[in-house]
């Protein structure tokens, strides 16, 4: 029993961390019912608000909350990893002009969440 090394977190918690994260974050930020955030833009999911930034950061860190963050390579944002292997990345510049976003990977298929999802943030009033 306990922990050997690095985190002292099981998958299964992390998974059980993650899905809590997610619940507090469709409440505070709006999710369909199969568990994506907000509405549907281009290619990724949209969230208007009047301060992307602020909005954007707020967002991810109530998804990464007990992940192990590390700063991305290029210096554009960070990326929270789940001891099961699931992933929130937060960019803070991306290639659409004044809009953050965070990409969510969820390594263990199931329980009510897609395995995938991309969420920007924009201005309210902008097209997504």
């Amino acid at each position: 029993m306990g922990s050997h090394g690095g985190g002292g977190h099981t998958a299964g918690n992390s998974l059980g961390q993650l899905l809590g994260n997610m619940a507090r974050a469709a409440t505070e930020f709006g999710a369909s019912p199969s568990g994506y955030f907000d509405m549907r833009g281009k290619n990724s999911r949209v969230i208007q608000t009047p301060d992307p930034q602020r909005t954007s950061e707020r967002f991810w860190k109530m998804l990464s909350a007990g992940g192990r963050v590390r700063v991305l390579p290029n210096g554009k944002g960070r990326v929270a990893w789940c001891a099961d292997g699931s992933r929130i990345v937060y960019r803070v510049k991306t290639s659409t002009k004044g809009s953050p976003a965070v990409e969510i990977k969820v390594s263990t298929p199931g329980h009510g969440i897609p395995p995938s999802q991309k969420v920007h943030f924009i201005s309210k009033g902008a097209s997504g």
